[in-house]
This record gives C-alpha cells, sequence and structure tokens, in this order.
C-alpha cells in the first residue's frame, strides 16, 4: 500500500500548483491512498498578525473542503483520496483549536508544533534565535510540547516529529530519554507517528524522525504512516521507497491509513529487491 497523508495545496500561501495537479502526480507515482492537509489558520494570533503565507484562514476552509471532496468523488475508482487539515498545538488555546477542528467531519488531523511561544522556530527568517536558547532547554521545551500535543486527544497524527532539529541544531545531551517519552505519549494518546521525507531535503540532511526515535514508537507500539509534506506536485510521494526502507529497518511491517478519524493498518509492501542501496 503506497500512501501520502501529507499534502499542501496553494491555500496556505506557500504551496504552488493546482489542487488537481497533486492528484494526478499522486497517480503517476502509483499512490494508493493520498490525503490533502492544508494548515488550519494560525488560531493563536490576533487576526492582523495571521501570515496568509503561512496558513489558509477561516474563511477558505469550506472551499478546501469542498474542493477535496469534489477531487475525492472525481478520482474515485483511481485513487483513494483522504480530507485532514494540519494543525499547530499551542498550549494555552486548546478551546480555540476545538473549536477549528470541529468545524468540518474529516479523516484525520495532523497536529504539528512549529511555534515556541511566538517564535516560528523553522522559519529561515527567524533561525537567528536558536542563539538566544541553550539547546539542551530548547530541545526539553520542543519534546516537552511534543508530548503535550500526542496526548491532548485532538491528533490522529503528529507531524514532521523532531522538526526542532531542521536546522542542524541539537542538544549536547543524549537524546534516547526524550525519544522515550515522546514515543510513550504517542501511544498514550492513539496517535500515529509519522515518516516525514522532506527532512531529507532541509539542512539537517535527515528524514523526521531520527531513525532511533521511530525505533522507539515501534517499540512502543505506535502505528506509523508516511507524509512527503509536498508543498508541490513533483514532490507528491517523494522518497517513497527510502521511506518504506527506513520503516522497516526500525520494525515497521504495516503502514497506518485514516478514514473518518479511524486507523486501519495495512501491510507495508517491503520488497528488497527495490532497495535503493542506501
Amino acid at each position: 500500500m503506497k500512501v501520502d497523508y501529507h499534502i499542501h495545496t496553494s491555500l496556505c500561501g506557500h504551496a504552488k500548483g493546482e489542487m488537481r495537479e497533486y492528484v494526478e502526480a499522486a497517480i503517476e507515482a502509483g499512490i494508493e491512498k493520498m490525503g490533502f492537509s492544508d494548515h488550519t489558520p494560525l488560531y493563536h494570533l490576533p487576526l492582523q498578525l495571521r501570515d496568509p503565507g503561512l496558513a489558509m484562514d477561516e474563511a477558505q476552509m469550506a472551499g478546501y473542503v469542498d474542493s477535496v471532496l469534489a477531487l475525492k468523488e472525481e478520482y474515485q475508482g483511481q485513487i483513494k483520496i483522504a480530507l485532514g487539515f494540519e494543525a499547530d498545538y499551542i498550549p494555552g488555546y486548546e478551546e480555540e483549536l476545538e473549536r477549528i477542528l470541529n468545524l468540518f467531519p474529516v479523516d484525520y488531523i495532523y497536529g504539528s508544533i512549529h511555534f515556541l511561544g511566538d517564535w516560528a522556530f523553522d522559519s529561515p527568517y527567524q533561525r537567528e534565535r536558536y542563539k538566544q536558547w541553550d539547546p539542551d532547554t530548547l530541545y526539553d521545551l520542543y519534546f516537552k510540547t511534543l508530548c503535550e500535543a500526542a496526548k491532548s486527544g485532538f491528533f490522529d497524527i503528529l507531524a514532521h516529529p523532531d522538526l526542532i532539529k531542521k536546522f542542524d541544531y541539537w542538544p549536547s545531551g543524549p537524546l534516547e530519554p526524550r525519544w522515550q517519552r515522546a514515543a510513550e505519549a504517542f501511544k498514550e494518546g492513539g496517535v500515529a507517528i509519522e515518516l516525514n521525507s522532506s527532512g531529507w531535503h532541509r539542512e539537517v540532511g535527515q528524514a523526521y524522525p531520527h531513525p532511533s526515535f521511530l525505533e522507539h514508537c515501534f517499540a512502543a507500539g505506535v502505528p506509523a504512516t508516511f507524509g512527503s509534506d509536498a508543498h508541490s506536485p513533483g514532490e507528491v510521494g517523494r522518497d517513497w521507497q527510502r521511506a518504506v526502507e527506513t520503516l522497516h529497518s526500525a520494525g515497521y511491517r504495516q503502514i497506518a491509513t485514516f478514514t473518518g478519524r479511524s486507523v486501519e493498518l495495512v501491510p507495508l509492501g517491503y520488497k528488497p529487491e527495490q532497495s535503493s542501496g542506501e
């Protein structure tokens, strides 16, 4: 089963291409199940501070849902299309997050962390702020927030779960205790972990999550799924075979798929003869 659940649209303001082009690209790539999961509004910010280049606004959400459902019907029999959102977890704003997520019935919700306080830490325009932090303190805060998100009950999948490493910025202490705590929180919260291939194309040069983090999740009984984090049609399904090999090496033999907020595990489909030789 070849899946890709992390696909954006131009509505988020930082992706390009028409939604139909993403579907056609997925079919061309042999994807059997795809999911659109564009960014929900930046609900934690005042309206005047919500950057249209980072997420759709609330007025666009209905049109986004209608477009995904129309494509789902049009391409029935060619590819299965799921409807999702990617929503930031911001401690202290749970009521507004719940309101946003309850506006439409969906197949799954990605939870993600892009902000620590007012800092968009994955933005290249704000990377200088890393210098203001003790690395160990920063990683502790990030993983604390990740664990809270996992146990919040809002999400089905946690996206790019160690995004804090994007700019190859690391703590001095061991990461294993943080990975273990996160894996336990994922299991407790009933969420899946995403193997997000976009990290292979970032400064860190490593998929999200780290392979050892993925192993901790497998050992804890946390299901895994795949997302390319596509922001253009050509990125749909990117690095699928490499991702399958990574999942298989971590112990996974099944991959999670989603319908109506319910998870189903299907065979991963690992074929050693197709190995990329990584």
